[in-house]
């Protein structure tokens, strides 16, 4: 939130939501420079005139509820491909520590 008469000047406060078991439990707190202060309801009484006092500028809001999406068969080819990669891909970093290896000892 912004105090202050213009985006120019002012001081910038923000307010969080704890969420309670029930939303009679539900918390809001105050965060600011110096400190962090529980309010005893929510901040922003419907129908206040924005300009005036504190005005929200930047509100976050979190989904309550998920729906997952169902699992989606994977093709076998390309299960088949990506492993296959991951085979090559192995032996070569084999080959590159073999031969790295017998640098290593050379040079000993």
């Amino acid at each position: 939130c912004h105090i202050g008469q213009s985006a120019h000047g002012g001081h910038y406060i923000s307010y969080k939501k704890e969420k309670g078991e029930k939303e009679k439990d539900d918390k809001w707190w105050k965060i600011d420079d110096k400190r962090v202060i529980e309010c005893s309801k929510f901040p922003f009484p419907k129908g206040m005139p924005l300009g005036q006092h504190e005005t929200p500028y930047f509100l976050i809001y979190q989904l309550e509820s998920f729906v997952a999406p169902s699992p989606r068969q994977i093709n076998p080819g390309l299960i088949n491909e990506a492993e296959k990669s991951n085979k090559n891909f192995l032996a070569e970093i084999q080959n590159y520590e073999g031969a790295l290896s017998a640098v290593v000892s050379k040079v000993k």
